[in-house]
């Protein structure tokens, strides 16, 4: 295990040459790693002698990685004494000796078989080997083919062993109750409503957030669709105005009819002049209706219909279905919604194109609100295919889309009926943000704004750790309860040693800002590249696709900013730093993410800017070094600043840094890093808690 370990921090930190120092029979131990291998070449290199070696290839199968000298140090840094004498070099060479030989001896055993094989079964036991030699070899070949007694009772043990099996197979074995999945839910459809009834229902036809007691005319049923969630249901000022309303379009009615009829009778009374006549009614086919008859015909099925409506009992009835009230339907319901808008943001695809289909997935959800069941104290996840869409790739995808979208939180109580349950839980998720310093920090200010927004509730505080106890601090504010947690300067980098599972933003970074518990496991996520991404776009409403973007430094900032500005695909990314060494070993990370997005790269030290042309000036200028923190000005040449140009700072403080006050000299636009730090608390916000709030409010 510690071999793979150590192959896995080779290629983790891309480490190609390691000094290492030979023990004996070409047998070398590596300096900063606890790992000891063989090379041919060091067969005569005497004991304690340093070599520099370049490393190829590993195999994390057998567990081999491949070198080559570079240099070898002769007569320098030997091993102390003791350490030459000492049984640990021995040891670890025997380690290697003695995989060699078990290699070794395995290929002579397979050699071996092989021969034997050839010369045919005949010859595969000796007969010196079975049976003395002489005259006793035909008595015991006659022995080995008597048929005495002991065969007679080898046949009584086989016709036993049958019948025992037969029995055996006979008997039906099932798992003891304990073990059966128990679910604690009737089961039904879960909806939301927006009304409630005193009463429970008798047949309830749904569960939802309340007590429902379906009435009036059900020809409709339910809809397909439920209405919003309304916790509380009365007659308000709304309802009270429309009953109003109604009462008067009503009496209107009444009234216009009278007044139909009066006119009706009016016409017919009234007496002709001399000479005049009355005209003749117009025909309607062979009825020869006159129009009066057939406004009597009208005022008679209209006062019928007002008679059956006035029959009818003055309530409103808004809905014709029957629920039955549990605690748990507005968390069934957001998971839902989680998992409908996780499914559209990661739709199932198969070469590149979407893929349609229609399946049906069972997801068991325990009393904690994660899925799967409890057995044995521990959560066995249960996402199951109960109807297959005849695609693998797409069952396939749709199990990880729930597995996605699954709660960062348990519900406010255990999931269980009212009845089980009428204790409310009165806990509230802990957050807090991790640095040294850290007082200075607007986090918690931030996500006390997300949580009013959103109805999250949470409590979000600062957290100073010892600069020497990170790991001690966290784990500690762990078992005491907390949720998750976001990192700041300086320990982003050990968070990400930290972490037992890390998003392919944080692995391309490097680096974690933010963490939390699932399935018992640390997760580690890198939001300031997004955070900045959402800023510039979002809310300063520049589109990075097709620009040409400069980014001033290499450091932890940069790395964790170089993905998300790829995948909005510009034109170019060109990376300037200090030591231009350091710009090109950062970008040569992320060469393979670049060519999928068609994205130019371009690294140097920073006195290389002056080189780059008007037509090869740039259109964000982004300052991820430490210069403004110091007070320093980063020597971006002038020509580079201007009109249209943005200049971005990911610093922030109450007064504009030396670099944005310098760009707005020379009429660039300017923007500090506030922004990207509340994009990149609600991207946290939205890992821990599923919901993702509006920065909008937060940033006015």
């Amino acid at each position: 295990m510690e071999r793979y370990w150590c192959l896995r921090w080779i290629k983790q930190e891309n480490r190609n040459k390691l000094m290492a120092t030979v023990l004996k029979d070409g047998a070398v131990r590596f300096a900063e790693i606890p790992l000891v291998t063989r090379v041919p070449e060091l067969a005569q290199a005497s004991r304690g002698t340093q070599v520099l070696l370049e490393l190829g290839a590993t195999d994390e199968i057998s567990l081999e990685v491949s070198c080559r000298v570079l240099e070898i140090f002769a007569g320098e840094g030997e091993l102390p004494e003791e350490e030459l004498e000492g049984d640990a070099g021995d040891e670890e060479m025997a380690e290697v000796s003695a995989e060699a030989a078990a290699e070794a001896a395995a290929e002579d055993v397979a050699e071996q078989a092989a021969e034997d094989g050839a010369e045919g079964a005949p010859q595969a036991p000796s007969a010196d080997a079975v049976a003395p030699s002489g005259d006793d070899a035909p008595a015991d070949a006659s022995a080995a083919r008597d048929t005495g007694p002991g065969t007679a009772t080898l046949a009584k043990a086989l016709v036993l062993s049958v019948v025992v099996h037969a029995v055996l197979l006979m008997v039906r074995i099932a798992a003891p109750e304990v073990f059966e999945i128990k679910r604690s839910d009737p089961q039904l459809d879960v909806v939301l409503v927006n009304s409630k009834s005193a009463e429970k229902p008798r047949n309830p036809t749904v569960l939802a957030q309340a007590n429902l007691d379906g009435g009036g005319d059900h020809d409709a049923q339910r809809a397909t669709t439920p209405l919003p969630a309304q916790t509380e249901s009365k007659d308000g000022d709304l309802i009270k105005l429309t009953q109003r309303r109604l009462e008067q379009l009503e009496e209107e009615q009444r009234r216009l009819m009278t007044q139909s009829r009066e006119a009706a009778q009016s016409v017919r009374s009234q007496p002709l002049k001399p000479g005049e006549q009355r005209a003749d009614a117009p025909t309607r086919g062979q009825d020869e209706r006159t129009s009066t008859d057939e406004m009597a015909r009208l005022e008679a099925e209209i006062g019928r219909n007002l008679e059956h409506y006035a029959k009818r009992p003055k309530r409103m009835q808004l809905t014709a279905t029957s629920a039955q009230g549990v605690d748990y339907a507005q968390y069934y319901d957001r998971l839902r919604r989680k998992i409908e808008a996780r499914g559209t943001s990661d739709f199932p695809q198969k070469n590149g194109k979407p893929i349609y289909g229609q399946l049906i997935l069972v997801i068991n959800v325990n009393r904690q609100g994660k899925l799967g069941y409890n057995r044995d104290g521990y959560n066995i996840e249960s996402i199951d295919v109960a109807k297959s869409s005849g695609d693998p790739a797409l069952d396939r995808q749709a199990v990880a889309i729930v597995r996605a979208a699954r709660a960062r939180r348990p519900p406010a109580r255990p999931l269980m009926t009212a009845e089980q349950n009428s204790t409310p839980d009165t806990t509230i998720d802990r957050y807090v943000v991790v640095g040294n310093p850290v007082s200075h920090s607007r986090s918690p200010a931030i996500h006390a704004a997300f949580s009013r927004q959103t109805g999250e509730a949470l409590q979000y505080e600062r957290l100073e750790a010892p600069l020497d106890a990170f790991a001690d601090t966290v784990r500690r504010f762990l078992a005491e309860g907390g949720h998750g947690f976001n990192v700041t300067t300086p320990f982003k980098l050990e968070a990400y040693d930290l972490a037992d599972r890390l998003t392919p933003r944080a692995e391309a970074a490097g680096a974690v800002n933010t963490m939390w518990i699932e399935d018992g496991l640390i997760h580690g996520d890198n939001t300031d590249g997004i955070g900045l991404v959402r800023d510039i776009q979002d809310n300063l409403d520049v589109l990075l696709e097709g620009r040409r973007i400069l980014l001033l430094g290499a450091g932890g900032a940069a790395m964790g900013a170089m993905l998300p500005l790829i995948e909005c695909r510009p034109a170019r990314i060109v990376v300037a730093n200090r030591t231009a060494q350091k710009a090109s070993d950062m970008v040569e990370q992320f060469v393979e993410a670049a060519d999928q997005y068609n994205v130019e790269l371009w690294a140097g030290g920073l006195d290389a800017l002056g080189a780059l042309s008007d037509d090869e000036g740039c259109d964000v200028i982004i300052n991820a070094s430490a210069s403004s923190l110091q007070g320093e000005l980063p020597p971006v040449p002038d020509h580079l600043l201007g009109q249209g140009v943005l200049a971005y700072d990911m610093m922030y403080g109450a007064k504009p840094t030396v670099f944005l006050a310098y760009a707005a000299k020379c009429g660039a636009t300017t923007s500090d890093g506030l922004g990207m730090l509340v994009e990149q608390a609600a991207e946290a916000f939205y890992n821990w808690r599923g919901v993702r709030p509006n920065t909008a409010p937060v940033l006015a």
